[in-house]
């Protein structure tokens, strides 16, 4: 989902770090937050495929969000309590 894999992110994070910071940063401060970074990519996974039943109610809904939503979340969440 990611556009950056957490691995990369991770060997990198000394030069991404200024730009994720600037990006939450100037988000807090305006109030917006960018759209590109609002998507969530969501997964049906069946609970058990042995079932041979595929009605909504036997699938377990996986979501995925970028990595620099969940990081500004949690600046959020700190800044707030």
């Amino acid at each position: 989902m990611d556009p950056i894999p957490n691995w990369l992110l991770k060997k990198c994070i000394k030069e991404l770090a200024p730009i994720i910071t600037k990006i939450i940063n100037g988000s807090r401060l305006s109030g917006i937050f960018p759209e590109s970074l609002k998507v969530v990519h969501i997964t049906p996974l069946i609970k058990n495929p042995s079932s041979g039943s595929y009605q909504n109610k036997d699938y377990q809904w996986f979501t995925s969000v970028w990595y620099i939503s969940r990081v500004a979340k949690s600046c959020a969440h700190y800044s707030t309590y």
